[in-house]
């Protein structure tokens, strides 16, 4: 699918090697199953990305062609890896739902330029897939105002890695491992008074 083109799927789309958006429109609320789904957008491709997607080696996405660090994700995924690769332009999901990554092994977060990562804005989220931060800028993970999010694992291999919690918001941390690089931890709020709560169980 290249620029100009869209791929819109409401019921069922099954290929064996790979689906490729590059410069065009994804938009799916039906059931994707494939081996490897890459996807970069064009610049008005903001729209939630919804209903079930499979791909039995890895799901790509690259962001689009301007900055979106948090396109919905809603979509139930199946996937061994989740790689987010971000450069130019800020790239990344909000995800508020449990269920998006349930069947998700590994999460890569891979900046090489802009800011990359996952921003959590749902309540009391189990986040069980293996998180791990690369790339030589901002790969990070954030965590809304008022939410709490639980991660089994945070690997950090980048640069600059970070886990922000956006003024209330909580993250609890069961295993955290700093392999390489630079990992901050930091509460974002306009009041001085506003604490975020990071708690490190390892």
């Amino acid at each position: 699918v290249g620029s100009d083109e869209t791929f819109d799927n409401a019921g069922k789309v099954e290929a064996s090697e790979r689906i490729t958006v590059n410069g065009g429109f994804f938009k799916n609320t039906g059931d994707v199953d494939t081996k490897v789904l890459d996807i970069k957008g064009d610049t008005s491709d903001t729209n939630a990305i919804g209903g079930t997607i499979k791909a039995t080696e890895k799901i790509v996405y690259r962001g689009i062609a301007g900055n979106l660090l948090t396109r919905t994700l809603e979509a139930q995924l199946n996937t061994p890896l989740l790689h987010i690769i971000g450069s130019n332009n800020q790239t990344g999901f909000e995800i508020s739902k449990d269920q998006v990554l349930a069947n998700v092994a590994k999460v890569i977060i891979d900046s090489n330029g802009e800011r990359t990562g996952l921003v959590f804005a749902g309540d009391d989220l189990k986040i069980n897939s293996e998180i791990e931060l690369q790339g030589e800028e901002d790969a990070r993970i954030e965590v809304n105002n008022g939410k709490t999010a639980t991660f089994a694992s945070i690997i950090n291999k980048s640069a600059k890695g970070l886990i922000q919690t956006n003024e209330t918001g909580k993250a609890v941390i069961k295993n955290l491992t700093v392999a390489s690089g630079a990992l901050n931890l930091q509460t974002n709020g306009d009041d001085k008074t506003t604490t975020g709560e990071f708690n490190l169980s390892n």
